[in-house]
């Protein structure tokens, strides 16, 4: 069953847990401490451009 978006029925409390080595996150932390945005925004950007993206 394919889940439909209900724009009324959307909350920003999704959470989606990632595993990873704590050098790789460290890393990842830094890039975008240095840009000034925090590790969500710049996860949340990500997932957007790729559900945007064609293949």
């Amino acid at each position: 069953m394919a889940r439909t978006s209900n724009s009324d029925a959307e909350r920003l409390t999704k959470q989606v847990v990632f595993v990873l080595q704590p050098s790789l996150f460290d890393a990842f932390e830094r890039r975008c401490r240095d840009r000034y945005k925090s590790v969500s925004e710049v996860l949340r950007e990500l997932m957007a451009a790729y559900g945007q993206r064609e293949e």
